[in-house]
């Protein structure tokens, strides 16, 4: 059985936060764009059964809003820590301690970290501008 890998960069942003970097919110057209994805996975029958997202507030809203848009309890929501401005060999990390059981998980994070995932993943450059989803299929663990 195929398993499914759904990496999501999280939607637009306002430019800065008085708090810093990780406190930054989504703008409106960010908040948008988050619950279209989760719509979309609705639609196409793409639920994760699990999401890993960066705390950062971005990302933790982009997760929240997708999960609700698509039907969902936001219970299915870790937050974890390394995510947040994480480096490819962090989301792996991340990915690889999900539980086996787990065959459609999504990850919610930040760029540059997951465009590099996605050319390491697939062999293919994804420029992942803010609310991108990319899809990978895997086969085994």
């Amino acid at each position: 059985m195929p398993r499914d890998l759904l990496l999501l960069r999280h939607g637009h942003t306002k430019n800065a936060h008085p708090e810093g970097d990780f406190h930054r919110e989504l703008k409106n057209k960010g908040k948008r764009n988050a619950q279209r994805i989760g719509t979309w996975l609705q639609q196409n029958d793409l639920q994760p059964e699990f999401i890993l997202s960066s705390p950062a507030e971005r990302a933790r809203t982009t997760a929240e809003k997708s999960c609700k848009a698509a039907g969902m309890s936001t219970d299915i929501i870790a937050h974890i820590p390394h995510l947040y401005n994480g480096a490819p060999i962090n989301l792996r990390g991340a990915i690889a301690r999900t539980p086996n059981s787990i065959n459609r998980l999504m990850v919610v994070a930040h760029n540059p970290g997951l465009s590099m995932l996605v050319n390491q993943l697939s062999n293919t450059y994804q420029a992942m501008a803010p609310a991108t989803l990319v899809h990978l299929q895997f086969d085994g663990s």
